[in-house]
């Protein structure tokens, strides 16, 4: 070891003095690039160089020599001309020598030099010795550090990436004590009432303020009630504040409080302590705060998220399953990996009967109280095992597993209808009502079941007891089977519909809501029946979904958008860059011939690929994910533009997001309907446009029709959107007129 570079590193008083002092002394030596770099959150950063007129940072760790050698833990020297993984910062070099920096057995850097001229034969040994000096003089100085605003990032990065409350306030401590140096950290959370408690503590200080009782640390936090943080100065003994002596006997004579925000809401408070009485500098408040702000920015997405799972899995009113997370659940019972014994399955649909009598006598909000009611009565009266799911309206449906027979399932109808006799009190009124309840067995088909058939074999039962005068239970039979004839009446009539050109295409514009232009148009589906009756698609999708007609309808819709649409590019309003969005349906998603079709389409339309934008619904991502994944990517592929439609109202969307290939988000009307009105609805909206914005998606609102709701919706970042307020969906030969009523694209 050389004496001169021990005293340098002796008489250093901090890190950048002792980098300096290496690279000063290999330059000292005749090595004319010296240059020193450390490990910070997976890069190596340059701290000290010599030589050089512009210098490289922020390498991977895997890059380069430099990369080779922290990588592998050995010392590296190459010809430059030879070396296939040299990356050059200076001009003229000939040879790279670089060794590892080790503290604790643990690479945490690299020593390197560059040289014009080849090395000398001692350089290897110069260098490594330089290198185990600077590490001794690292151990002197203290663990190595990331700055803080390195800390800081790599905090909001850690904190963004977890799912759970839970996590984060356990991180939060963890991070707490390491910014603030101090040896303890405890996490206070709010609840929906506001009463505080410990949600994570680390540290034996931290254990021992675990303890506390909710009333001292509702004292404790009036001292950030302003939003400002507070800590303690001297000796908390005695200062009369409330809190002061219970934290002073668990041993905590210096305390920071940082109060934790999210929106407006107060959502708890970040404590650190330390048995050492100190007055914290102005940059370790700061730092604490900002981590303060990252954890209430991330507490606020977990909460959007549970909000809009909650949204997408559970029926607002009476907070059971909904129908999407009720059929997934069922088939998971039926053919998943723990599926149930099918002849021991039984589902029952229940109808409430004349429910509308009560909304029309009492109002809806007496029929809202009457469902919650009808639905806590026949959560009373099942299994913690049971599935119970609101249907939609006043209808519920219950899946009970391991059931003996056909009569113990009656049995369970019977019970239900029971629980539901008792008179119910609705604004001071009593209230008497009845139900009917569809039973339907498992395992009756020799083929087998899926859910939404068992669900509609209960379905049908129940109007069957309905038929025999309500307040009964029937069970499914084949003979039942007649009364799905008027199903197959719609099919057979809508077949006819396809074969004589009934169907039609309707266009509803997408508009700029900065600018109020048109930027694009969706084809939304008609049938116009015999007689001039308009139907909308969600009056017979279904049946064509169910008879396989659907392709050929799809197939059909496909092309006259399409043609539409270079129709309307040869008129003199025409706009080549309009976009027409269509829809498709869950069996064309799995349909491995749909790209090829698509591809045919556009070509014979003369249409480029990026002005089509096809819709898939989220239910419809969960048929068959693996065969939608297949062909939305070879969609994807052509250049056609994908979008998710009702984003929100399906299962699982971030889920989806992930597996699958989108352009496009449209948020689901439902919650556009909310903003300004519903807390809720509000915060989803912004956690969607939130999303859009860091995946870089298009995003569309649905379902516009206010004023109002297009100024919130531009005031949250959300461009585009579709409605009521700008057009009605109208047939193609009154889209000129719609394109007159609202502005025209500048055409640059």
């Amino acid at each position: 070891m050389t004496t001169e570079l021990r005293e340098m590193l002796a008489a250093a008083d901090g890190l950048p003095a002792a980098c300096s002092a290496v690279v000063d002394h290999l330059l000292t030596r005749g090595f004319d690039l010296p240059s020193l770099y450390l490990e910070h959150a997976g890069r190596l950063r340059l701290h000290a160089q010599r030589g050089y007129w512009q210098v490289q940072d922020g390498f991977p760790t895997t890059a380069g020599i430099m990369g080779q050698v922290f990588t592998s833990g050995e010392s590296v020297q190459v010809r430059v001309a030879d070396a296939q993984h040299y990356v050059g910062a200076a001009t003229g070099v000939v040879e790279e020598l670089s060794v590892p920096i080790r503290l604790d057995g643990q690479v945490v850097g690299v020593l390197n030099i560059e040289s014009r001229s080849a090395l000398p034969s001692v350089a290897q040994r110069l260098l490594e010795d330089c290198g185990r000096q600077f590490a001794e003089t690292l151990a002197r100085l203290g663990p190595l550090e990331d700055s803080s605003a390195h800390q800081l990032v790599r905090h909001a990065v850690s904190l963004h990436a977890l799912s759970t409350e839970a996590e984060i306030w356990r991180y939060t401590v963890e991070a707490g004590r390491g910014l603030s140096n101090m040896t303890a950290a405890v996490a206070v959370a709010r609840d929906a009432d506001g009463t505080p408690t410990v949600a994570a503590a680390a540290g034996p200080i931290g254990e021992r303020l675990r303890q506390l009782t909710a009333a001292t640390w509702t004292a404790i936090s009036e001292w950030t009630a302003q939003g400002t943080s507070c800590y303690t100065v001297g000796d908390p003994a005695g200062s009369g504040f409330a809190g002061h002596t219970a934290l002073r006997a668990a041993g905590a004579a210096a305390v920071i409080v940082v109060p934790i925000v999210v929106g407006e809401r107060d959502r708890g408070l970040l404590v650190v302590a330390d048995e050492a009485s100190a007055a914290p500098s102005t940059s370790m408040i700061a730092r604490l705060e900002l981590l303060s702000i990252a954890v209430g920015s991330c507490l606020a997405m977990v909460e959007a998220m549970s909000q809009l799972h909650q949204r997408a899995t559970r029926d607002p009113l009476t907070g059971l399953l909904n129908r999407t997370s009720l059929l997934a659940e069922l088939e998971q019972w039926l053919v998943g990996p723990h599926r149930r014994r099918s002849d021991r399955l039984a589902v029952l649909f229940c109808d409430v009967d004349r429910f509308k009598d009560v909304n029309d006598s009492l109002g809806h909000g007496s029929g809202d109280h009457l469902l919650v009611e009808v639905a806590a009565r026949l959560r009373s009266s099942l299994r913690p095992s049971d599935l119970l799911a609101r249907f939609g309206g006043d209808e519920f449906v219950i899946v009970c597993d391991g059931v003996l027979d056909q009569d113990g399932a009656v049995a369970v109808a019977e019970r239900l209808l029971a629980a539901l006799a008792g008179p119910m009190l609705l604004d001071d009124a009593e209230v008497y009502v009845t139900a009917s309840i569809g039973l339907a067995m498992a395992g009756t088909h020799p083929g087998g079941q899926g859910a939404i058939t068992l669900v509609r074999d209960a379905d049908t039962a129940m109007y069957e007891a309905k038929r025999r005068g309500r307040a009964t239970v029937a069970v499914f039979c084949e003979d039942l089977r007649a009364q799905a004839v008027g199903r197959v009446a719609t099919a057979a009539a809508l077949r006819r519909a396809v074969a004589s050109g009934q169907l039609r295409l309707h266009y509803q514009p997408i508009v700029s809501l900065p600018t109020g232009e048109i930027v694009g148009v969706e084809a939304l589906l008609r049938w116009q029946r015999d007689g001039g009756q308009l139907l909308s698609a969600t009056h017979f999708i279904q049946v064509a979904e169910d008879t396989g007609l659907i392709a050929e309808i799809g197939a059909w819709a496909l092309q006259e958008a399409c043609r539409q649409l270079a129709e309307w590019d040869a008129m003199p309003t025409g706009d080549s860059a309009l976009q027409v969005a269509v829809n498709l349906s869950a069996r064309q998603i799995t349909d491995p011939a749909l790209p090829d079709q698509v591809a045919s389409t556009l070509n014979a339309a003369g249409i480029q690929p990026h002005r089509l934008v096809l819709e898939i619904t989220e239910s419809a991502l969960t048929q068959d994910g693996d065969a939608a994944a297949e062909v939305l990517a070879a969609l994807r592929k052509l250049g056609v533009k994908l979008a998710v439609d009702d984003f929100g109202s399906g299962f699982s969307s971030f889920a989806h997001r992930k597996r699958f290939p989108v352009d496009v988000l449209k948020i689901d009307r439902s919650f556009v309907s909310g903003l300004g009105v519903d807390r809720e609805d509000t915060a989803i909206v912004a956690a969607v446009v939130g999303l859009a914005q860091a995946l870089g998606l298009e995003l569309v609102a649905e379902g516009v029709e206010t004023d109002d709701q297009r100024d919130r919706l531009l005031a949250l970042g959300c461009h585009r959107a579709q409605g009521y307020l700008f057009s009605r969906p109208v047939a193609a030969d009154l889209w000129p007129g719609v394109v007159a009523a609202l502005p025209r694209p500048r055409q640059d």
